[in-house]
């Protein structure tokens, strides 16, 4: 199956969007009375609904609540979900949803980027 390079270059470009302060890479997606917030996977889910949905809530002391993202046809969650969602490796999307390099918008922008490059050649390959 080919992976879906379009979804994630549109992920990438609807990412660098995502203000500083809604993106947290300790979180798949917390809602509270400050806002939403997610990481990379987290605004997947929100900009494309039809691939994913929240799952797993989890409401603390503060008011907040965490979720996890769920793939709404096979029923997988968290980077598997992602995974699946892009048509993707599970390695790749591992790389992607829980690096420590992509503490920004625009720096998980350009993460999606380089995997975009490099699933471009290994599908020319």
């Amino acid at each position: 199956m080919r992976p879906d390079i379009k979804g994630l270059t549109k992920l990438a470009t609807e990412l660098r969007r995502v203000k500083p302060a809604q993106f947290d890479m300790n979180e798949w997606w917390i809602e509270g009375s400050c806002g939403t917030s997610g990481c990379i996977a987290g605004w997947a889910m929100k900009f494309f609904p039809h691939r994913f949905k929240k799952a797993d809530g989890v409401t603390h002391d503060d008011g907040t609540t965490d979720y996890t993202i769920k793939h709404r046809r096979s029923g997988y969650m968290g980077s598997q979900a992602f995974a699946t969602g892009f048509r993707i490796s599970e390695e790749d999307a591992d790389h992607i949803t829980f690096s420590t390099r992509t503490n920004t918008p625009k720096a998980a922008a350009q993460a999606i980027m380089m995997l975009v490059g490099k699933l471009r050649k290994e599908v020319k390959a």
